[in-house]
């Protein structure tokens, strides 16, 4: 996110190129040969995004002309606002599930 930040700030600021849009997708896992495995474990998330829909979303996006920050589904959109929480909320939030940042 940061760096979708920083490159419209940039195109914007320094190439004073106020028309160009810039938008960013954060899927929830896609059913791809990337997440393949993962899915047979204990606990992961039934529900996969096709990349069809993920595809077509992104596509509509686009062809908006409007800069966009996507969350596919759209009902999980109230977790990018969690990026706007002090740090040690963060971490807080983090600490609930101690096994997110293990191998399993």
């Amino acid at each position: 996110m940061a760096f979708h930040e920083g490159v419209g700030q940039e195109l914007r600021v320094r190439y004073n190129a106020r028309k160009v849009r810039t938008s960013i997708v954060f899927p929830h896992y896609v059913r791809t040969a990337m997440v393949g495995e993962m899915t047979a474990l204990e606990g992961f998330p039934e529900m996969l995004l096709t990349p069809e829909y993920v595809a077509e979303e992104t596509v509509k996006q686009v062809l908006s002309g409007k800069a966009g920050r996507m969350v596919l589904p759209p009902n999980n959109a109230y977790l990018a606002r969690l990026r706007g929480f002090p740090p040690w909320y963060m971490y807080y939030i983090h600490s609930l599930d101690p096994d997110v940042y293990r191998d399993r």
